[in-house]
């Protein structure tokens, strides 16, 4: 949107593999290490008589841990919120200054109702996004450095609660898009909103005629009669 004449000239099919195959193979040499050390182990609560399984990163050195969750934190969340702000930043600008030097945009408000549709949306999916992971990654930057571990039941509640805050993020991201369309709106709303029966020959007419076939013979009828008279 930015630069339109620049990435037309990379924006290629041989590319977007090349780009896809590339993210795949970082998604896979990131995710190695926890297979390669994964193990599984017992959890005993202390005042409950319960055992349970449980599947854990068991790193052979704190230094190793440390290194992986730096490393980590750098490449799926530091450099992609970095990426995410920069270009929707640069988005924002490119529509500031069409809606500056456009006068019909400046002139109603209704103009400006898509710019600023368009803002509303920048700001929920940064906000959400950092919302959703901050508290992940920084509970692991701090358990890898200062060597926090699970003692009680809530702790292990609020464990999960920072773990399932990304799967929330991912889950509701298309609908948070989703619901700034005005078509998808419209459509959810048509699923709620009852529509009035059709007549049998309604139904009839349109299968054969279509409704602009028939919006024009009324018109052809309603002229005739004023003739006629």
């Amino acid at each position: 949107m930015c630069k339109s004449h620049w990435c037309s000239r990379y924006r290629t099919y041989r590319i977007a593999i090349g780009i896809s195959i590339v993210a795949w193979f970082l998604s896979i040499f990131a995710a190695t290490p926890l297979y390669v050390f994964s193990e599984v182990v017992l959890l005993r609560y202390r005042f409950v008589d319960k055992v349970q399984k449980l599947c854990i990163a068991k790193w052979p050195s704190s230094e190793s841990a440390k290194y992986y969750i730096t490393f980590s934190s750098i490449l799926i969340f530091a450099l992609p919120l970095a990426l995410i702000v920069f270009c929707y930043y640069h988005i924002i600008n490119k529509l500031r200054e069409a809606l500056k030097g456009s006068k019909r945009l400046r002139r109603t408000s209704s103009s400006r109702a898509p710019y600023h549709r368009v803002t509303r949306l920048v700001l929920w999916v940064v906000v959400f996004h950092v919302i959703c992971w901050s508290p992940f990654w920084l509970f692991n930057v701090f358990s890898s450095v200062f060597g926090l571990r699970i003692s009680t039941h809530f702790d292990r509640i609020v464990i999960n609660v920072l773990h399932l805050l990304p799967y929330f993020n991912c889950a509701l991201n298309p609908l948070l898009y989703a619901a700034h369309a005005e078509n998808f709106r419209t459509a959810i709303k048509s699923l709620f909103v009852r529509q009035p029966p059709r007549s049998p020959t309604d139904v009839e007419d349109s299968r054969i005629y279509g409704n602009g076939t028939i919006r024009s013979l009324k018109n052809k009828k309603s002229t005739w009669s004023r003739f006629s008279q």
